[in-house]
């Protein structure tokens, strides 16, 4: 045993006051109290303090601990529509799984789950209507454990959202896979794949591909129509002139109203064959106007690239990119939506002048330690006592932000990517300038701007302080991914410039559409007279569905904003109203939302047991059908990794166990017991 304050005052101090308990005994000594009633007294005071003496040395003691890490078994079911016709086959694989879950678990940690395009864990089967292994991945690479990892899938194979898990990284340990469904060719015309954009301006025509794949159903004639509402928009007749067939029709719509609009493919045939597949929907959104982005750099440069690369996969932007900053005279001012400028110098500075007025900016600063020049900008960021020094700047995302989101994921590769470089120097930050980004030197956060947003009369002003942004696109680059964490954080930048200041004393931010199974999320700012965020009144969201079905929510209230989650959403169009009760004023503000079918799951129906093989093979796992399942649970068994065993030493106060205080108290309990039971003083 060991002790933290060994020090030899606690032992003077035990024997003086030892001592003293002594010359107390000896003035006993003149009284009448019996001889040994006076020792034992003596004795259990000398006990009580040599024990307090050793309890205040603060002795440790070492324990020895002894942990069993089993390794972890994941058991996914595929939970996707096209499965669902053979759940009868996956209830007897859950059957004979639960039937050896005892022994499973007595070789592995055991975690089951569904999977479709979304995660469901220990749930019954519920089907949904798309398959994403990519997602599949993502749960298990965030909740394993340790490296000896296996996972067991029971699916059909067939896979319309993520990546192909033969070219996903993250399958790095064994996968066993189940094969279930039906890989026969049956007679079926269906609808494979629309591909059209998610975006149009009024007026223009949309153009659309449509992918049909008929089986079996050579010499027959087969009708393709587009309508919207039963208004026919396109129709075109394909000719079947062999057995397998897959063509690509190309259609072109107009759409004449802005808004939300949903379009029906249907394919018409009098063949008996399944109809499910032949009626398919897309979604397309009309927008009235572009926004116009114009980006000025000093010279050609990455971050701008970068940038520009984004927008452009933005329909609705209109990017203009500009490599001399001698050219700000041409421009009309009037018509720029958002004004980029990369590394301006002083003489851009000067030039803008008034030009700008009522403009939203995004500065990108570059590296310049000149202060007249930060000190001018409306940033509302300042920059004293610089020098000619660069600082390798990191990601820090401010969780305190509230003006858009990023996941978890987003933030994490974000500040895990290359840094960048920022003038070295001291940043005064204006009241009115918000922080997004916090910079980060080495391990130590700052309160130092890297990204933020400045409000001056209604107008927005961003700055991106320093220069070598593109590095983060390199660094968040996901392969089957449409947007890079980089381009993700840049396109929900360029939109909080991009909205005009809201002065209502009601504000509602939500989503104008969703996909069916998705969770709804619409939040709620309700401000005062004097314009500040409250979450003083009583707020409450009505949604009402094309029926005429009424249904309200109560919010949850974080902060100054007032949440609503909602789930569960049957497809079609809902309007919403969002109430708020302050100061005895009632404000409403009013919305719409349209959840899209997602029927993915009934293009292809055949099942896809080449792609579970080769799975397996890859992963160095085993694949089987459903009458083989016992064979694998016995072969996981056989072949369960060792249980590995990791002993811990952990040093721990005597203090710590409260009852051992127990022993000083009752001491001098029973020592005053004593005392006043035979009348000593």
């Amino acid at each position: 045993m060991q002790f933290l304050s060994p020090s030899w005052w606690l032992i003077i101090v035990g024997i003086v006051l030892i001592a003293a308990s002594y010359a107390v005994l000896v003035q006993f000594n003149k009284s009448e109290v019996n001889k040994q009633l006076k020792w034992l007294v003596w004795c259990i005071r000398s006990v009580a303090i040599a024990f307090i003496i050793f309890l205040l040395a603060q002795p440790v003691f070492e324990i020895n601990t002894t942990t069993l890490q089993k390794p972890h078994l994941y058991v996914a079911f595929d939970v996707s529509a096209s499965v669902e016709p053979f759940e009868n086959d996956v209830q007897q694989i859950k059957k004979e799984l639960t039937e050896q879950q005892e022994s499973l678990q007595s070789k592995y940690e055991v975690h089951q789950l569904n999977f479709g395009q979304q995660i469901q864990q220990n749930s019954s089967l519920e089907y949904q209507q798309a398959t994403n292994y990519s997602a599949l991945a993502k749960h298990i690479e965030a909740i394993k454990s340790g490296d000896n990892n296996q996972l067991v899938v029971i699916s059909d194979g067939i896979f319309n959202q993520g990546i192909n898990p033969l070219y996903d990284s993250k399958w790095n340990y064994p996968v066993h896979t189940i094969a279930v469904g039906d890989t026969s060719v049956k007679k079926d015309l269906f609808i494979q794949e629309i591909r059209s954009n998610k975006s149009v301006f009024k007026g223009n025509e949309l153009p659309v591909n449509i992918n049909v794949v008929a089986e079996l159903m050579q010499g027959e004639t087969v009708g393709l129509i587009i309508t919207e509402q039963g208004k026919v928009l396109f129709e075109e007749k394909i000719t079947i002139n062999k057995p397998s067939l897959v063509q690509d029709v190309v259609a072109s719509v107009k759409l004449k109203t802005a808004g939300e609009h949903k379009l029906e493919v249907t394919l018409k045939t009098s063949v008996k064959e399944p109809k499910a597949n032949n009626v398919s929907v897309f979604y397309v959104t009309v927008q009235e106007t572009k926004k116009r982005i114009v980006c000025i750099a000093e010279a050609p440069h990455p971050d701008v690239r970068m940038l520009v690369n984004a927008w452009k996969k933005i329909p609705e932007y209109e990017v203009l990119a500009i490599n001399s900053f001698e050219r700000i005279d041409t421009l009309t001012f009037s018509t720029i939506d958002l004004l980029v400028l990369h590394k301006p110098s002083t003489s851009t500075w000067n030039k803008l002048g008034s030009k700008t007025e009522g403009v939203p900016t995004w500065w990108v600063t570059g590296m310049s330690p000149k202060a007249n020049m930060w000190n001018n900008i409306p940033t509302g960021i300042a920059l004293k006592k610089a020098s000619n020094q660069v600082n390798e700047i990191s990601f820090a995302w401010n969780t305190a932000t509230n003006v858009f989101n990023l996941s978890t994921e987003e933030i994490t590769q974000l500040a895990n990517s290359a840094p960048v470089q920022v003038p070295f120097g001291e940043f005064v930050v204006a009241p009115s300038t918000q922080i997004i980004v916090y910079q980060k030197v080495g391990n130590l956060q700052t309160n130092y701007p890297l990204i933020s947003v400045n409000t001056i009369n209604g107008v927005k002003h961003g700055a991106w302080v320093g220069e070598g942004f593109w590095k983060w696109q390199l660094n968040t680059f996901e392969e089957g991914v449409a947007e890079s964490a980089f381009e993700q954080l840049a396109l929900k930048y360029t939109r909080l410039l991009l909205t005009k200041e809201n002065k209502k004393p009601l504000v509602c931010y939500a989503p104008t559409s969703i996909n069916e199974g998705e969770k709804w999320k619409l939040t709620a700012n309700v401000f005062n007279t004097s314009f500040e965020p409250t979450n003083e009144a009583e707020v409450q969201l009505a949604l009402v569905d094309s029926a005429g079905n009424e249904f309200t929510f109560d919010p949850i209230v974080n902060g100054n904003d007032y949440q609503f989650l909602v789930s569960g959403l049957a497809t079609g169009a809902y309007t919403y109203e969002v109430t708020a009760l302050l100061n005895n004023k009632k404000y409403i503000e009013k919305g719409n939302i349209l959840v899209k079918t997602l029927n993915l799951e009934q293009f292809n129906t055949k099942a896809n047991f080449d792609l579970l093989r080769d799975w397996s093979v890859k992963t160095q796992g085993v694949s089987v059908t459903k009458k083989n399942t016992p064979t694998l649970i016995t072969d996981l068994l056989n072949s369960a990794p060792a249980i590995q065993t990791t002993n811990n030493k952990e040093q721990k106060l005597l203090l710590d166990l409260w009852y051992i205080l127990l022993i000083p108290v009752l001491l001098i309990g029973a020592e005053w017991l004593i005392r006043k039971r035979n009348g000593m003083n």
